[in-house]
């Protein structure tokens, strides 16, 4: 079994044609992926459609549509819980790691998921390079799907 942790950047390439959308796709709809994601990707994916119809990336009248395909994907991958807890975890990370807030509760939310995961594949999706190199040092993930010359 292969565990996947997205952050939003990965997320949104599911919904939105961008660079290395059909990486992305084809990593989440392999054999045996389990997909998660934390909880404050929803708002910021919300976010993301709502800037790209305000700059006029998608049409307005495609934004429900969107926001339907999201709402239902989110609903049937796992999510971590953004609780007191991690929020506080993710503000030690945020200072140790020199992370935007935002970042700092997906790193935490990702070692939360894939800790305890034993025996499994475990990869870190994500197309922000800060927060890639910091996964990348905290020596938990197998594998991450990012930015070229990341990887």
């Amino acid at each position: 079994m292969t565990l996947i942790y997205l952050d939003s950047s990965a997320v949104i390439k599911l919904f939105l044609e961008e660079p290395s959308s059909s990486e992305v796709a084809a990593a989440v709809g392999g054999r045996g992926v389990h997909c998660v994601t934390s909880d404050l990707t929803y708002a910021e994916i919300h976010g993301f459609f709502a800037r790209a119809a305000a700059t006029g990336r998608i049409p307005v009248p495609g934004q429900q549509q969107l926001i339907q395909d999201f709402q239902a994907w989110f609903a049937s991958v796992a999510h971590c819980a953004v609780t007191l807890a991690q929020i506080q975890r993710a503000g030690r990370l945020a200072i140790q790691h020199n992370l935007r807030g935002a970042d700092s509760i997906h790193l935490a939310a990702a070692l939360e998921c894939a800790l305890p995961a034993a025996s499994v594949r475990k990869v870190f999706a994500c197309f922000d390079d800060r927060l890639t190199r910091e996964a990348r040092r905290m020596g938990v993930f197998d594998a991450f799907l990012t930015l070229p010359g990341l990887a």
